[in-house]
């Protein structure tokens, strides 16, 4: 897959793409659904056509979304202590990824081979 076709199907998993096929006051964003629905038959739902994007983001095009739903999926759901995760999350100067806040409270910030490192140290002092 190229960069852009990977860059495509994650805008789908945006929080702004997101946002917008939840509200009633917007139209769905055509543009980075087209991508997903190619993936699929015409009359597959939606759900589908995001499941078939996924796999492909996981085997062909290891962006943010990828990690980061990793790390959300395997945070612990309340063992001794309830767990939440968060998403974004200003700390100081920076933006995390993910914290997941428990008994204690850890801060992830994901990077990728599409990442740039430039802020990676000040990020890491943030945390």
């Amino acid at each position: 897959m190229t960069g852009d076709g990977g860059r495509q199907l994650a805008s789908a998993f945006s929080t702004r793409c997101v946002r917008s096929l939840a509200s009633a006051h917007h139209p769905w964003p055509l543009e980075r659904l087209a991508p997903l629905i190619d993936l699929v038959d015409h009359d597959a739902p939606l759900a589908e056509a995001f499941d078939a994007a996924y796999r492909v983001l996981c085997s062909a095009y290891r962006c943010e979304y990828v990690y980061t739903n990793a790390l959300v999926s395997q945070a612990p759901n309340g063992s001794d202590a309830d767990t939440n995760v968060i998403s974004g999350l200003r700390l100081f100067v920076s933006i995390a990824d993910i914290v997941t806040v428990g008994d204690s409270a850890v801060g992830f910030e994901v990077k990728t081979d599409l990442d740039d490192f430039a802020r990676l140290d000040v990020q890491m002092l943030s945390y």
